[in-house]
């Protein structure tokens, strides 16, 4: 899925929007529905509609989920081993050699290790 801040997707987004707005029969919505409340709750179904077809869905995380996956503070070796397993993957998908893969492999375990032993330090 793509950004909102992404320019092009932003002007094939309201491009859309309008070509689907353009081809509503906006005089019939109007004169089906002759008092305020009707014509509101007709004009309202209409965009929701619009806005369910071409705004991607996002759903929210509960709060333990996000506490636990999103808020954790690393100490700085952490941090210094996931910079090294990003520059192996990178090195690695540029130059897919067995050697750098091994490199990046022995480089995620021991991330995965560094944050095992972090946590459980952190409950004691």
């Amino acid at each position: 899925m793509r950004h909102w801040t992404d320019s092009v997707f932003v002007r094939t987004l309201s491009c859309s929007v309008n070509n689907h707005l353009a081809s509503i029969d906006w005089l019939s919505i109007i004169c089906d529905n002759p008092d305020a409340p009707d014509m509101w709750s007709s004009v309202t179904d209409v965009v929701f509609y619009i806005v369910s077809l071409y705004v991607p869905h996002r759903t929210s995380r509960n709060c333990e989920h996000s506490q636990k996956c999103y808020n954790r503070v690393y100490p700085k070796n952490i941090h210094k081993a996931f910079a090294a397993k990003l520059r192996c993957w990178r090195r690695y998908k540029a130059n897919p050699e067995y050697a750098l893969k091994l490199k990046y492999q022995r480089r995620a375990q021991n991330c995965k290790q560094l944050v095992k032993d972090h946590e459980k330090n952190c409950e004691t």
